[in-house]
């Protein structure tokens, strides 16, 4: 099935529709209902056909952190933003690339990164503000997951979550959660 085929069908049926719904039965106005749907983007527009274009791969994809082993070479946007989001001299970073693109992990990277190589000094290291609870509760079992998955984070670097609500609590991390319990995240200051 071709989809401009398919486009164009639509648009026929639906006009149709409209012609035989809402009919122009005043001589004056005959036709012009007609006249409008196949004006063109009066009514339809036409398909939009997208070419996503494969993410530049780094060439130098080596190690850059000691705590996070991606098994997987960064992409040219992500080797940017650790370049300038690590060291003494990390600047203020806009990512703004496509989806899929790996955007959570230009930031994630550096912060669980910072947090290990501070993790001897106590209290909160980073802050991460998500725009709904469901994201950051997605986001949360993400960084569960790298934590666990890394033996240098684990058990050197600690994940709590506050969001609004009254919901089940965790008191510990795991591989799939992080700490919930309120008291437990006030006493960790």
């Amino acid at each position: 099935m071709l989809p401009s085929v398919l486009a164009k069908q639509l648009q026929r049926g639906l006009s149709d529709y409209i012609e035989t719904a809402f009919p122009m039965t005043n001589p004056p106005f005959r036709g012009s209902l007609r006249r409008v749907l196949e004006t063109p983007d009066a009514v339809f527009h036409e398909p939009y056909v997208a070419v996503r274009l494969p993410f530049r791969v780094a060439d130098d994809g080596g190690a850059r952190f000691e705590a996070i082993h991606s098994p997987f070479k960064p992409y040219v946007h992500q080797r940017k933003a650790f370049a300038r989001l690590t060291g003494e001299k990390a600047r203020s970073t806009l990512i703004a690339t496509g989806t899929g693109s790996g955007k959570t992990e230009c930031f994630l990277y550096p912060i669980l990164e910072y947090c290990y190589q501070h993790r001897e000094e106590r209290g909160i290291k980073a802050i991460l503000i998500y725009p709904m609870n469901a994201l950051a509760s997605d986001q949360a079992i993400r960084i569960a997951k790298l934590v666990s998955g890394s033996l240098r984070l684990r058990g050197s670097v600690t994940v709590g979550m506050c969001v609004g609500g009254a919901g089940a609590s965790s008191q510990e991390m795991g591989p799939e959660n992080v700490i919930t319990h309120r008291d437990t995240l006030l006493q960790a200051f």
